[in-house]
């Protein structure tokens, strides 16, 4: 008797060892899946940011020189540069945001001011600050 127990042992504990190491592998790729999907929507929503913020300074550089030589269309080049503000507001960090609106604000004043010659340079530096605040939020080098 002791010998025909033996056998269905051994199957019992390579059929054990089969549904452990199926497990094993199982749950080592769902892990692996998930991680790859975590990075894959991280990486995504690093693209669709740098993409708003290029095209956020693309406006407000264009609307900085308008204002230069030409203010007759300040409304409609005013309210594209607030429509991307807003859309920074959503997905950017506060420090970010908080440089977004300090640009507009000076992009204002350039419509605003007569001589907007004064606040170019000013532009200029807020525009930089803002540059770096995003680059240093999207993980880029300096």
């Amino acid at each position: 008797m002791e010998y025909e127990i033996t056998p269905i042992i051994s199957a019992s504990i390579a059929l054990f060892g089969v549904f452990a190491g199926s497990c094993a592998s199982y749950f080592a790729s769902a892990s692996i899946k998930k991680k790859e999907m975590a990075h894959q929507l991280s990486s995504e929503f690093a693209r669709e940011r740098r993409q708003l913020y290029s095209q956020f300074l693309s406006e407000s550089n264009s609307a900085a020189l308008q204002a230069l030589t030409d203010k007759s269309d300040a409304n409609v080049r005013l309210q594209k540069v607030a429509g991307l503000l807003s859309q920074v507001q959503l997905v950017s960090s506060d420090a970010v945001y908080k440089k977004a609106v300090d640009m507009f604000e000076i992009l204002i004043n350039m419509y605003s001011v007569e001589s907007a010659k004064d606040t170019d340079k000013v532009y200029a530096d807020f525009r930089e600050l803002f540059v770096i605040v995003a680059r240093a939020e999207l993980g880029l080098r300096s």
